[in-house]
C-alpha cells in the first residue's frame, strides 16, 4: 500500500516464507516486497560506492521514499501488533543503514518515520484489504495491490 501511494512500482507482495538466506539472524522472516531490479539496481548500487552519495536524474524512488517504504512495515506492525520486532527489524535496518549512508540527521530520519507512521494510520482499510487477500492467496502481484487499492481513493501523501 505504501509502495502505491509513494508510485513505487511492485513486482509482487508475498506473504510465504523468506529463503532461510534472506531470513533475519533469529529466523524471523516476514512480509517480502520486491521492487523491479531493473529500477533499483542504479540506485542500489551507487549506495553501496564509497564516497558521498549523489542522487541522479531519472533515479525510480528517492532516497526519502526508500526510507518510508522500509519504515512503513515496522509501522504496520506496531499499528497491528503494538510492536515492530516481530517482522520489520529487517525493513528497519535497511532504513537505518539508509539513513547512515546517506547522511540524513535523527531529526529528518524522525520525520520520515513520522511520514511512514502517518501514511499507515491513514491508509490503513487498504493496507487490511492487502492483508486479507495475501492471508487467502500468499502472494499478488504488483497489478494486484494496486487493484485492491484503488478503491479506498488515495487521497494525497501526508505532508
Amino acid at each position: 500500500m505504501v509502495a502505491v501511494r509513494l508510485g513505487i512500482r511492485l513486482e509482487y507482495v508475498s506473504i510465504a516464507p523468506e529463503p532461510a538466506e534472506h531470513a533475519g539472524q533469529d529466523g524471523a522472516r516476514g512480509t517480502v516486497a520486491e521492487l523491479p531490479t531493473d529500477e533499483a539496481r542504479g540506485l542500489v548500487e551507487r549506495l553501496n560506492r564509497p564516497g558521498p552519495f549523489q542522487a541522479e536524474a531519472g533515479d525510480p524512488m528517492s532516497v526519502g521514499d526508500r526510507v518510508r517504504f522500509a519504515l512503513a512495515g515496522p509501522a504496520a506492525d506496531r499499528r497491528h501488533l503494538g510492536r515492530s520486532d516481530i517482522g520489520g527489524r529487517g525493513d528497519l535496518a535497511t532504513a537505518q543503514w539508509l539513513r547512515d549512508r546517506v547522511g540524513f540527521s535523527e531529526d529528518e530520519f524522525a520525520r520520515l518515520e513520522e511520514y511512514a507512521e502517518a501514511m499507515v494510520e491513514r491508509d490503513w482499510p487498504a493496507i487490511e484489504a492487502v492483508a486479507q487477500e495475501l492471508l487467502r492467496v500468499v502472494r499478488l502481484s504488483g497489478e494486484d495491490v494496486r487493484g485492491l487499492v484503488h478503491p479506498f481513493a488515495l487521497s494525497a501523501r501526508p505532508k
